[in-house]
């Protein structure tokens, strides 16, 4: 390529108008996804918080009750077991 050609390109250079809706497309889809990126952390960061809020009234508001748990079905399964056990080797055993 002389020296001619190339200044000659280049004067034709802004006159050529190909592939400029594929620049703009893809200026535009990097801001567009940029900018939803951006919409879903908020979005996950307004969750987070709405979530972490509930727990601390939750667990505050367990703990600012006076009332003791005497029923608790674990527990209750358990004694029956026991119970059900001794009863077992009491019969057995006579």
């Amino acid at each position: 390529m002389t020296r001619a050609m190339i200044l000659a390109r280049l004067r034709a250079l802004p006159a050529d108008e190909q592939g400029t809706s594929v620049m703009e497309f893809g200026l535009m889809v990097t801001v567009f996804v940029g900018m939803l990126l951006g919409l879903f952390d908020l979005g996950q960061l307004a969750y987070t918080q709405a979530v972490l809020n509930g727990a601390v009234q939750e667990a505050a508001r367990s703990s600012s009750l006076e009332v003791v748990r005497r029923h608790c079905p674990t527990r209750t399964l358990e004694r029956r077991e026991r119970r059900w056990h001794l009863f077992r080797r009491r019969k057995l055993h006579r």
